[in-house]
C-alpha cells in the first residue's frame, strides 16, 4: 500500500468572497468521510500563495477513494475513454480522477470542476472561469461529463457556456447514480458512440 498526494497551487485574490472559505471547509470535511484519506495539510507564504497537500492511501493501481463508487466514477471513465479517441475530453461536474482513469488529457489546467463551474470558486484562481470554459469549449471537446444538480452555486456565465453547447452539439450517452444526483456523459453529435470494451 503506497500514497497519493495530491498538490493544489494557488494566489486567492484579496476580493474572495468568504464563502470560498466555507466551500473549502465543506470539501475538506467531505474528503475526511472518503476511505484512504490521510492527511490535509496547507501552507501560505508571506506573499499569499497557497500550497495545499491532500494524502490519500493508495490500494494497487488505484485510489481507494474512487473504489467506494465503481458504478460511478469507474463506469464514467470507461464511457469516457471509450469516446475521447485521443482527444481531451471535459469534467465540467464530476471526479477530476476521471482524466486520470480514462487515460486522457487535461482539456485546461484548471482541471478541478468546482474551478470553473462554481460561484464560489469564481475569481479565486485569478482567471475569468467563464473565459476558460469558453476557451475549452471552442475546441470542440469529444465528451463533457456533468451532474444533474450542482454541488455549489452554479457559476452562472459557465454553465451557461456549456449548455449552450450541450444542446446544440451533444447528446447524452450515459448517466449513472453518485451520492444524490447523477453524473451524465455527453457524446459530440458528429462522433458515433463506443461502448466500453468494445
Amino acid at each position: 500500500m503506497g500514497e497519493s498526494i495530491t498538490v493544489f497551487r494557488s494566489r486567492l485574490r484579496d476580493d474572495v468572497p468568504d464563502r470560498y472559505f466555507e466551500l473549502a471547509a465543506q470539501l475538506l470535511d467531505r474528503a475526511r468521510t472518503f476511505p484512504g484519506f490521510v492527511e490535509f495539510k496547507q501552507f501560505v507564504a508571506d506573499d499569499g500563495e497557497r500550497v495545499t497537500l491532500v494524502t490519500f492511501a493508495k490500494y494497487g493501481d488505484e485510489l481507494r477513494c474512487v473504489a467506494v463508487s465503481p458504478d460511478g466514477a469507474y463506469a464514467v471513465a470507461r464511457v469516457v475513454e471509450a469516446n475521447s479517441g485521443g482527444e481531451c475530453p471535459y469534467v465540467f461536474i464530476g471526479d477530476s480522477i476521471t482524466y486520470h482513469l480514462a487515460h486522457a488529457c487535461l482539456p485546461t489546467a484548471y482541471a478541478f470542476p468546482s474551478t470553473l463551474a462554481y460561484a464560489p470558486e469564481q475569481g479565486a484562481a485569478g482567471i475569468d472561469a467563464a473565459a476558460e470554459v469558453h476557451r475549452i469549449i471552442a475546441k470542440r471537446p469529444p465528451v463533457i461529463v456533468t451532474g444533474s444538480r450542482p454541488l455549489a452555486a452554479w457559476n452562472e456565465e459557465s454553465l451557461a457556456i456549456v449548455s449552450a453547447a450541450l444542446a446544440a452539439d451533444y447528446r447524452p450517452v450515459f448517466s449513472t447514480a453518485r451520492d444524490d444526483y447523477r453524473l451524465v456523459v455527453y457524446l459530440r453529435r458528429d462522433r458515433p458512440f463506443r461502448s466500453p470494451g468494445s
